[in-house]
Formats: structure tokens, sequence, C-alpha cells
């Protein structure tokens, strides 16, 4: 069959054409100057482009272009080796902020409403108990003295409303429900009811 761009008009099989990348003409590889084992390596990799004399010529200067492309190229890379370095400092950047908010959650679960509210309350017991069996120790050693036996009733109170003024004032410890002052009051009856 006829070639469409091919001037010699010979039938010949389209296996043994070549098709020009530019204008998409097809050629017999013989008639544009191609031998067999240059015509199977360009028929075989995808990336070799081949173009006819008439393209070749209104193509501007190779040298240049590829000299334009290599330059073009040359301002890629080095944007991109710019763009890795960015990168890397970012990646540096984001795995310290990383570690500080792990630091803090950690930080922040050590101070959790629940442990420290279950923590102020055995200490509470644990203060009530021992300061208690600290006075009865006290008496215990000593003659009965009523002056004595005031100032620790008295130290003990000042204590206890210490105590009732954290709880109080801290607004994981105390009910949201009520206002701080009645919460207060509720607390220190409780306290020195018991």
């Amino acid at each position: 069959m006829s070639i469409k761009g091919c001037q010699c008009f010979r039938n010949v099989e389209d296996k043994e054409t070549i098709q020009c990348f530019q204008c998409q003409l097809a050629f017999h590889q013989d008639c544009v100057g191609i031998n067999k084992s240059a015509f199977k390596f360009i028929s075989s990799m995808s990336n070799i482009k081949w173009y006819c004399d008439e393209c070749m010529k209104l193509l501007p200067d190779v040298k240049s272009l590829n000299k334009a492309v290599r330059d073009s190229n040359n301002e890629l890379n080095t944007r991109i080796d710019k763009i890795d370095e960015s990168n890397i400092l970012l990646r540096s950047g984001l795995v310290a902020i990383k570690r500080l908010i792990q630091k803090n959650i950690d930080k922040a679960e050590k101070f959790d409403g629940t442990d420290l509210s279950t923590e102020l309350c055995s200490l509470k017991n644990d203060l009530s108990k021992s300061f208690a069996d600290a006075v009865r120790c006290e008496v215990k050693k000593r003659p009965f003295n009523s002056s004595f036996a005031n100032t620790l009733l008295d130290l003990f109170n000042s204590e206890i409303v210490r105590i009732v003024d954290i709880v109080a004032y801290d607004p994981y410890l105390r009910d949201p429900n009520l206002p701080y002052l009645q919460f207060r009051s509720q607390l220190k009856t409780y306290l020195f009811a018991q």
C-alpha cells in the first residue's frame, strides 16, 4: 500500500514504516535512509522521537533548544534542591513541635483533675488521721493541759480551713453547679461535723 508522506508510492507493510513525531506522516524506513538495525532500535524504544527532513528544517536550531532545556533543567534542579532543604528544616521543626506537644500532653495527664482530686482526698484523709494520731500521742505523753489541747485544736482547724479553701477554689475539684462560697461552706460543715 502507498504510504502517506513517503514520495516513492511503493507498497510496503506498515511494520516497515517510521512515523514523524512532528507531522505524524509515515515513511518507509529505507526511503528515509534508516538501516534495518537502526529501524529496529528506534521502533523498540518508545522514548526516541524521529523527525522527517521537512520537520527538521522547520524546527529551531536543536543545539540552542537543547541548551535552553538544559539551562531550564539546571534551574529546576536548583529550585528542587532548595525545596528539599526547606523540607528538611520543616520536618525537623515539626518533629521538635511534636516532641513539645507530647511533653505538654504528658504533663497535662499528670495534672488530670480526677487524679488530683483523688490525691487531695487521700491527703486530706491522711492529714486528719496522722494529725489526730499526733495529737493523741502528745496527749498521752503529757499530763492534760487545756491550753495545749486548744492550741492543737486551733492548729488542726486552721489546716482544715486551708485545705477547704484549696479544694473549693479549684474548679476541677468542686461541684461546678455550686457557687464557690456555698461549696466552701458545705465542705467546712462536712469536715467539722465529723
